[in-house]
């Protein structure tokens, strides 16, 4: 009867209202300590577009490692932030994941308000989230969450299937745009949830998990395509080294089955956990496990043949969750070696602990159906009301240090003033290096904590800085030849006069020195003959290098030289520049000056018009000669009619070919760009074509809801009038 619509309406109501309070509450707790005066600085925030002038990081071009999957993401990031410098809204990743994951859970477990709350809330607070929060990891939580987006797509598909693969490929694809780790965490989500629905017969659902992942692939090319071209010629850093640096960590006295049960196993160490802080933090899992188990005998018992289907992907990922985030050290270690060396793309999953995220998706499912479960014989709201707050209260306290500001852990600071005078004393454009030179480093100014390098995004300017892992093992996996050489320079720097001279072929021409600690190993700097302090304040020091700086020139007589040391040995009785450098072996060696050296005249700067990350326009005229380019020996620079070379094994340089003509322009490019450009095109426009296929269907949907609800009420009208007729 209309009267009992009426009541359900307005349950439903008070059940999204409860559902909203209970987002708000929780992203107050999580954000409203992280905002204020100032922006927030943590671990891995060196490539999250949060600094006063971002920039692209060069993969976005096709650059080695030639991922460029997180491209869309970015440029996405930075119009928002350049558009509004409002500081809170840097913590969007932060807020989405409680309302996003409600929504999901809400067409899970469809009018049940407990469980979608429930769930809501272990999704949001455990440690899996917090130790990526805490630690910068920004893109990882956004990919984590998406993954009940993608859950909720795959179990309650929409009428049309086609419209289903749409949205969920898309959802799948800025998923792995987000971080490319959930190519293999969400495509093993797709493929047992695929799996099993077909064990039960559940075609319908195993189809829409198909057709999502299909559409996912198809919408992912324009980064899949690059990648897999870069493959052939570039060479991955990664070995097996970063198994044992990346390592998932053992809990000491429980054991690492236990601790990656309990969704801890973090690599790095550092932000305050609740396992540090309780003892008895197993009873709390405990307790979660057993509500969770509630939930699973629900879903088999009463669920139906969809019931029991998830329960048993539920219970499938979690398992395999827990075996995979275990890395090489679980029962399946020796699998996990052989995929990380065989499986393409897979050594991407170096840290193996992200594959956690099934494991707090599978207990989030779990729990809101357990929690609904032990509430359902109740009698009362009131006896409800209390087991729901009961319930709740157990994940609140398994991850209560994700909340108030992470534990008071870090908040909202600012960069020092002098930073900005020193920007102001730099000429506009010139390109500098950022020391010390590491890429994490401890920051006075933000209560002594390590953070990625915060100069990268400060300065109105390129800022060349460290690329350096520093994890384990593993001091640098960088493939940029001229990161290498700067770091050779800097180790032999107490033994240098002219340093200015080894970063002008670099195009570099200001030093910023950050002091902090470990800044005194760079004292040298003041003892070159060629670097001059053009500002100095109690937090950073700023050198001018004296030598010339141009972007690009043209020496004028040829070398071959053993390797770097005898390059650094050189700079030191001349200028680079005036040379084109072969080096036999580009690595380091010792500083042995070579012998019968001749100083020819100055080189010729050639004007450069234009550039980009990617070309750069020159005056041919000056160019009878080789040209060299600052920018870094990466394969792929071209320019018609030149052949390709290096300058001592760091930047890029061309020779002419014979024959060749003399041209008034010359312009240098990386073709490796024009398949990224390509294939970022083609992603748009069938991006473009998916969004246009959901808003087909969608207005489709409501005309035939709109037709539907006419006819009921033209039916209803036509039984009111029979009625009326008969009371006559």
């Amino acid at each position: 009867m209309w009267w009992q619509a009426d009541r359900l309406g307005g349950e439903a109501m008070r059940r999204r209202a409860c559902l909203a309070v209970l987002v708000v509450v929780l992203d107050l707790l999580i954000a409203a300590p992280l905002t204020g005066r100032g922006s927030l600085y943590l671990l891995d925030y060196g490539d999250y577009p949060i600094g006063p002038h971002p920039r692209f990081a060069p993969s976005a071009f096709g650059f080695p490692p030639g991922i460029t999957s997180r491209a869309p993401v970015d440029a996405v990031l930075y119009w928002i932030f350049q558009a509004t410098r409002w500081a809170p809204i840097h913590l969007l990743p932060f807020v989405a994941v409680a309302p996003v994951a409600c929504v999901a859970f809400a067409r899970i477990f469809p009018g049940k308000g407990l469980a979608t709350g429930t769930a809501t809330l272990v999704f949001t607070v455990n440690p899996f989230v917090y130790e990526r929060m805490v630690s910068g990891q920004v893109y990882v939580v956004m990919g984590y969450t998406l993954l009940p987006v993608l859950l909720a797509l795959t179990l309650r598909p929409f009428r049309s299937l086609a419209a289903t693969a749409a949205l969920g490929g898309l959802v799948l694809a800025l998923d792995i745009a987000l971080s490319v780790h959930y190519l293999f965490i969400a495509g093993l989500l797709l493929v047992i949830l695929v799996a099993v629905h077909l064990a039960f017969g559940q075609r319908r659902i195993a189809m829409a998990g198909a057709g999502i992942a299909g559409c996912g692939v198809i919408l992912s090319l324009y980064w899949l395509i690059p990648a897999a071209q870069a493959s052939l010629t570039m060479r991955s850093p990664v070995t097996k080294l970063d198994l044992l640096a990346f390592r998932t960590v053992a809990d000491p006295v429980f054991g690492l089955a236990v601790n990656v049960a309990g969704l801890y196993g973090f690599w790095r160490p550092g932000p305050p956990l609740v396992q540090d802080e309780l003892s008895g933090w197993p009873i709390l899992l405990l307790a979660m496990l057993i509500v969770a188990g509630f939930g699973l005998w629900e879903m088999w018992a009463r669920g139906g043949p969809t019931g029991r289907a998830v329960a048993v992907c539920c219970s499938a990922l979690a398992i395999a969750g827990a075996l995979l985030a275990m890395g090489d050290q679980g029962p399946t270690g020796s699998m996990y070696g052989w995929l990380f060396e065989h499986l393409p793309g897979y050594k991407v999953m170096r840290e193996a602990d992200k594959f956690a995220a099934l494991i707090a998706l599978a207990y989030a499912t779990c729990f809101g159906a357990g929690a609904r479960a032990i509430a359902a014989p109740l009698t009362g709201k009131v006896w409800r009301v209390l087991c729901a707050c009961c319930v709740a209260v157990v994940p609140i306290a398994y991850g209560y240090t994700e909340l108030w500001g992470f534990d008071g852990y870090v908040q909202p600071t600012q960069y020092p003033a002098a930073w900005a005078a020193a920007d102001r004393s730099m000429s506009n454009g010139a390109t500098a290096i950022a020391l010390p030179w590491r890429a994490y480093f401890q920051v006075p100014w933000i209560g002594d904590r390590v953070v990625a390098n915060p100069m990268q995004g400060y300065f109105n300017r390129p800022v060349i800085s460290a690329d350096d892992l520093e994890a384990g093992p593993i001091t640098t996996e960088t493939s940029n030849p001229r990161s290498l050489f700067l770091q050779f320079c800097l180790n032999e720097g107490s033994r240098l006069t002219e340093f200015g001279r080894l970063l002008a072929p670099l195009g570099i021409r200001y030093v910023i020195l950050a002091r902090v600690a470990g800044a005194q190993s760079y004292d040298w700097l003041a003892r070159q003959r060629d670097l001059t302090r053009v500002f100095s304040a109690g937090s950073i020091v700023v050198y001018e290098n004296t030598e010339p700086v141009s972007a690009a020139y043209q020496p004028r007589l040829r070398l071959t030289l053993r390797d770097w040391g005898q390059v650094v040995a050189l700079a030191q009785r001349a200028p680079l520049t005036d040379y084109l450098i072969r080096v036999v072996h580009a690595g380091p060696g010792p500083l042995i000056a070579p012998a019968g050296i001749r100083v020819p005249r100055a080189p010729a700067v050639i004007k450069v018009a234009r550039s980009t990350p990617v070309s750069a326009s020159l005056a041919g005229s000056a160019a009878s000669g080789p040209v060299v380019l600052t920018y870094p020996a990466y394969a792929g620079w071209q320019i018609p009619g030149f052949r390709t070379a290096s300058q001592f094994g760091v930047t890029t340089a061309f020779t002419r070919l014979p024959g060749t003509r003399r041209q008034a322009r010359l312009v240098a490019t990386y073709t490796p760009w024009r398949l990224v450009k390509a294939c970022d095109i083609g992603g748009l426009c069938l991006a473009a074509g998916d969004v246009a296929l959901l808003a087909i269907v969608s207005i489709r949907r409501r005309r035939r809801a709109r037709s539907g609800s006419a006819d009921h009420v033209t039916h209803r009208a036509a039984a009111r009038s029979a009625l009326d007729l008969s009371t006559r």
